[in-house]
């Protein structure tokens, strides 16, 4: 199986140009108009679609894959276990730890990793995860444990992933538990104007110009994911456009989808 190289929207995954892009705009990225908001979104859909999350999040150990500097980690934490956040920009991660050094953020279930997804198992990966089961109590369980999780998120990522199919296989055979979710909130490409999610200088970054559902779904359903569903139209971001692309105006509203699929209990 190829291996999954990852870049996200402000999250750093990736080629070296583009984590020297978010390296760079980590100091920032939390006041850029719509993030916040956006994030917000994409946890309470998280725990709108994903089955269980209402009445036994408490008990998910989550991976985030794209953390950058917490948004979603953080206001997602205090419904889970654990969260283990992975990103590969050393300045988004120096943001999301500085959050929890200044007091910003209290959540001692959460970690964050500078880390590119690319194998099952990979040490650190399962020491930072042992490190927060130990630390929430797990005992005798956080070995057997450590290194899956209940849940995998991903938030703004997947538009950048070169290779989908591959990280969600990984996702699926190596990383999640049985009877655990994967789910990704990402906008939608709708055609034409969904490129205007990002700036002209920065159009060339991404993989894709947002998600196509009827693809998502069918990569969920490759890769061995069952109850799968995608849900178009969960939320829109209100995102800051060129307005010589958009009528004049500065900003436009994109519609986002949130895509779930479960794996087969044991």
């Amino acid at each position: 199986m190829a291996t999954p190289h990852q870049h996200g929207h402000g999250h750093g995954h990736g080629h070296k140009h583009e984590r020297e892009h978010f390296d760079a705009e980590a100091a920032d990225w939390d006041s850029k108009p719509g993030l916040k908001e956006a994030s917000r979104d994409a946890m309470e859909a998280i725990m709108k679609y994903v089955p269980g999350m209402e009445s036994e999040g408490k008990n998910k150990d989550v991976l985030e894959i794209g953390c950058g500097t917490g948004l979603l980690s953080y206001m997602l934490a205090p419904h889970v276990r654990t969260l283990l956040g992975l990103d590969t920009s050393a300045g988004m991660i120096a943001a999301f730890d500085a959050k929890r050094a200044a007091g910003t953020a209290a959540a001692p279930n959460v970690a964050a990793l500078e880390l590119e997804l690319a194998a099952a198992a990979d040490p650190a990966l399962v020491a930072a995860s042992r490190a927060l089961l130990e630390r929430a109590g797990a005992g005798a369980d956080a070995d057997a444990a450590a290194g899956t999780f209940d849940l995998v998120v991903s938030h703004l990522t997947m538009h950048h992933i070169p290779d989908m199919r591959a990280l969600l296989a990984l996702v699926h055979d190596g990383v999640l538990r049985p009877g655990g979710y994967v789910a990704v909130t990402d906008f939608e490409d709708t055609g034409p104007g969904a490129e205007l999610f990002h700036p002209r200088d920065k159009r060339h970054l991404p993989e894709r110009h947002g998600l196509v559902p009827g693809e998502m779904e069918a990569l969920l359903r490759e890769v061995g994911f069952d109850e799968v569903s995608v849900v178009r139209g969960a939320f829109e971001m209100v995102h800051e456009v060129e307005p010589e692309e958009n009528g004049g105006k500065k900003t436009r509203g994109f519609p986002f989808v949130v895509c779930v699929g479960g794996k087969k209990a044991a």
